[in-house]
């Protein structure tokens, strides 16, 4: 990051919303939405949801929030609570509601496009990205303003934080970390409403954010596309067995007779595979090639062979299996993750995850997305009318 990044991003802010970011986040809504009422009906989460606090916990607490694998990190998981916050507190018609989600979902993705990878070694990529994207949606939701907006960053550029050891610990802790980035978020859009006063140089200053984080320059930004580069994530598994789980539901029948499955993920996904069920690749890989079902792979079946998971050099939202047959012949599939905002697949599996892994009604949270993206929110009103039934109940 360097002196231009408050004002690239900014810049960004200023596009258009495309017909494409628009569908995507129909989409994206739903699934926030389906999340949310999942965890309500579990007893997961508080059922009065008015407070931005409430609704990232609601949002995040199953870990099956949406990410950008471009950039690695939850935007959504941030940004619509954010956004939804704002709306609730003061009102905002529905064209305003998806200018601002669009807006926060770039400007996030933007700020992950100029970090350092390295950077993520230290701090928690969505917690610092997500909270620039949150105030960003917070502080435009209702008219644009160049100043507000740039104050608004500025002043999340001065607080902005999330060590990596929450989102390593893969144990919840990292839902604080998006609780406290999009409370910054909205809690900046305020005080720049306010006037309050900003540092200069607070990026690229001494002991300024590009310092702390990064010394890596901004790069330019202009093709960031936000929202409708995020995918869902839709399996009942850690979204860095996704690609796995999927490839190994695609193997052909034909291969049946099996002792033994390598499945290949970048480095990065290979050190998350843990013992854990939620973090055990090998054992959802299993499941759900036993059942050729990616939504199985929670499901009490033992694998049918041995499954060896390793780490090589692919990107983190690809995987490749090589299938050893009892024959001794070797055959190998490979995919990437599913579950792009803008594909039409997505909407057969979201309804999917929906009624297999949520318990809750696919269509109608998609029904709900629309109209509130349509309708927008008045003042006051609770969020709650917007949440799908439980099909359990």
């Amino acid at each position: 990051m360097s002196d231009g990044a408050l004002a690239q991003l900014v810049a960004l802010s200023e596009q258009e919303t495309t017909q494409e970011e628009s569908l995507a986040l129909d989409l994206a809504l739903a699934d926030a939405l389906a999340c949310m009422a999942s965890a309500m009906y579990r007893g997961l989460a508080r059922s009065r949801l008015t407070s931005v606090e409430d609704l990232v916990i609601t949002h995040s607490v199953l870990d099956l929030d949406d990410v950008d694998w471009a950039t690695v990190h939850h935007p959504g998981s941030v940004v619509i609570p954010a956004a939804l916050a704002a709306g609730l507190d003061r009102g905002c018609s529905g064209s305003q509601l998806i200018s601002a989600l669009s807006i926060g979902y770039r400007v996030s993705s933007g700020v992950a496009a100029m970090l350092d990878p390295d950077m993520r070694t230290r701090w928690h990529a969505t917690a610092i990205c997500g909270a620039f994207g949150a105030g960003a949606a917070a502080a435009l939701l209702r008219e644009p303003d160049r100043d507000v907006l740039y104050r608004t960053l500025a002043l999340v550029a001065s607080s902005v934080g999330g060590l990596a050891a929450a989102p390593r610990a893969r144990n919840g802790a990292a839902v604080f970390t998006r609780v406290a980035a999009a409370s910054l978020g909205v809690l900046a859009a305020r005080g720049a409403r306010k006037g309050l006063p900003i540092a200069p140089g607070i990026v690229s200053g001494p002991g300024g954010l590009a310092e702390i984080l990064s010394q890596t320059p901004a790069r330019s930004i202009g093709n960031v596309r936000g929202v409708d580069m995020v995918s869902l994530r839709l399996f009942p598994v850690t979204g860095f067995a996704h690609a796995a789980v999927w490839t190994a539901s695609a193997i052909p029948e034909q291969y049946d007779a099996v002792h033994r499955l390598e499945v290949s993920l970048s480095e990065a996904a290979a050190l998350m595979n843990g013992d854990g069920s939620w973090w055990n690749v090998a054992q959802a890989v299993g499941r759900a090639f036993a059942e050729r079902d990616p939504f199985a792979c929670d499901r009490p079946t033992d694998p049918p062979c041995d499954v060896h998971v390793r780490g090589a050099h692919l990107p983190i939202d690809r995987a490749t299996i090589v299938v050893d047959t009892v024959d001794g012949s070797r055959v190998e599939f490979s995919s990437d993750v599913p579950g792009r905002l803008n594909d039409e697949l997505t909407r057969e599996l979201f309804n999917r995850k929906a009624h297999d892994v949520l318990a809750v009604s696919g269509p109608e949270a998609l029904s709900n997305s629309v109209a509130l993206l349509s309708d927008g929110v008045a003042a006051g009103e609770g969020i709650l009318r917007w949440m799908p039934k439980s099909i359990s109940l």
